[in-house]
Formats: C-alpha cells, sequence, structure tokens
C-alpha cells in the first residue's frame, strides 16, 4: 500500500511541475507578445514620422526651388 502512495504522490508532484512551468511559459509568451506589439507600435511611429519629415523636407526644397526660378525670372526680365 505504502508503495502506490508513494506513486500517486510521484504522479501529484509531476503534474504540478508541469503545469507550473506552463505557467511559466504562458506568463513569457504574455510578456513576449506585449514586447512585440509594443515594438510595432514604435517602428510604425518611427517610419510615420521618417515619412512625414521626408515630406515636409521635400515641400519645403519644392518651395524653395519656386522662389529661386522666379527670382531668376524676374532678374531676366527686368
Amino acid at each position: 500500500m505504502k508503495k502506490r502512495n508513494e506513486v500517486v504522490h510521484s504522479e501529484k508532484m509531476k503534474r504540478k511541475s508541469i503545469t507550473q512551468s506552463m505557467t511559466r511559459t504562458r506568463k513569457r509568451l504574455a510578456s513576449t507578445q506585449a514586447q512585440v506589439a509594443q515594438m510595432k507600435e514604435q517602428e510604425k511611429t518611427t517610419s510615420e514620422e521618417a515619412l512625414e519629415k521626408k515630406n515636409t523636407g521635400t515641400s519645403s526644397n519644392a518651395a524653395a526651388c519656386c522662389e529661386e526660378l522666379l527670382s531668376r525670372c524676374a532678374a531676366k526680365v527686368v
């Protein structure tokens, strides 16, 4: 009878160990998923900022070029 109790206890300990391991794994997975989501959001924000800077830079360069061309044309007309 004692041997059977030892086997039952051993099985319970194995299940407990597996359950704890699964819990740790789930927590790590949730943490990793949260980090990935945060990184994607940062990447999206960074990409949007870079695109905005590029577009802003392009439009200011275009405006500067137009002004320069207008001043050249005005100088030729006079």
